[in-house]
């Protein structure tokens, strides 16, 4: 299952808590024309895999779950800005 660090359930609650954000919204990872999209949408598909660490909920599309099965999810901060990036789980952090 995709591992979430610590500052990434940070940027994800961070996202969250925003007040402009509504009440059930989730980030989820799904796949796009040219890899995958992390967005904030209203809430979780039927078919989506929920992952909860930290206080942090992300949805992951059916199929993407299955490609992120061995990855890891990190965050970096720069000037209030989040950048997400996803590595395999066995590298070294």
């Amino acid at each position: 299952m995709l591992a979430i660090t610590s500052q990434a359930s940070e940027a994800i609650r961070g996202i969250l808590d925003d007040e402009s954000v509504p009440d059930g919204a989730i980030v989820r990872i799904a796949s796009a024309e040219e890899g995958l999209q992390l967005a904030l949408v209203d809430g979780p598909e039927p078919d989506d895999t929920l992952v909860a660490t930290e206080g942090a909920a992300l949805a992951l599309e059916a199929t993407t779950a299955a490609l992120l099965d061995d990855k890891l999810l990190d965050a970096e901060m720069q000037d209030e800005e989040v950048t997400f990036s996803l590595t395999d789980q066995t590298d070294p952090a």
